[in-house]
């Protein structure tokens, strides 16, 4: 049953793509010329008969376009909040967030103009995300992870190093 699933997805990557095959080959990282230089144009990958070899039927999901639906008879997906949260928001405050400002400005005081600016861009969910340890209690303990792109906010108040 798998190998049907792994057939269709690659057949609607195929549609999706003007049924241009390289779509679902895999991609050599590692081929070089003779010398050690990269190709300009990418390799793909063979089997031992020479064929090439196509992707995975994981990798074949991935590909795929999410639709949202709210039929009834729609095939129900989830989305790992999770996953989504940390691929957002990959910093903390103290082991990410301040050591790369404090690299980056260097007029950098953490004082109360600093916690002013922090607080209007904690509020943004643009920048800043909040995991609680109970997510059924939002009374509960709390930690904040920041967007790297929070930065941006902080060049219009900071002078970055030269």
């Amino acid at each position: 049953m798998v190998n049907a699933w792994e057939v269709l997805l690659k057949a609607k990557i195929l549609k999706d793509n003007n049924n241009k095959l390289i779509s679902i080959y895999v991609i050599d990282k590692d081929k070089t010329k003779a010398d050690g230089t990269p190709y300009k144009s990418p390799k793909y990958k063979t089997n031992r008969a020479g064929n090439f070899l196509t992707i995975e039927i994981t990798k074949a999901i991935k590909a795929l376009p999410v639709r949202y639906s709210t039929a009834t008879d729609a095939l129900p997906v989830t989305v790992d909040s999770e996953e989504k949260f940390i691929n957002k928001y990959k910093w903390t405050f103290r082991d990410h967030l301040i050591p790369h400002l404090r690299e980056r400005y260097e007029d950098l005081k953490l004082d109360t103009q600093f916690r002013k600016i922090i607080v209007e861009l904690e509020k943004d969910i643009n920048y800043c995300g909040v995991r609680y340890l109970d997510f059924n209690n939002k009374k509960g303990t709390k930690k904040k992870f920041y967007d790297p792109n929070i930065v941006t906010e902080f060049d219009k108040h900071y002078t970055k190093k030269t």
